[in-house]
């Protein structure tokens, strides 16, 4: 867990009148300042989810699980486990799963 700097928000200001925010640039995150927060960062933004922090009269809880790293190189299968896992808990104990062969 980790939380977000205002410079994490501050990356995704736009650069252009025609534009309301900026999505990234063009070096990988690991050569980019604090890149590995820019997604969640910009999804927040993007989303106005940053508006309503735990100091808003209305907060929202916001998670963000980076996938990315379950991603293996293309063409090899990708395994997202955090997905698997959030289903197993989240959508499994609800939902009735009988199988007929």
């Amino acid at each position: 867990m980790e939380n977000f700097c205002f410079q994490d928000f501050d990356f995704h200001e736009a650069e252009s009148e025609a534009a309301d925010i900026r999505q990234s640039n063009t070096l990988p995150s690991v050569r980019t300042l604090r890149g590995h927060q820019g997604p969640a960062a910009f999804l927040l933004k993007g989303s106005r989810l940053d508006e309503h922090g735990c100091d808003s009269v209305t907060p929202i809880a916001y998670t963000h699980i980076d996938m990315g790293a379950c991603m293996g190189s293309h063409p090899q299968v990708s395994y997202p486990n955090p997905l698997l896992a959030l289903v197993a808990t989240y959508i499994f104990p609800h939902i009735s799963l009988s199988f007929k062969m």
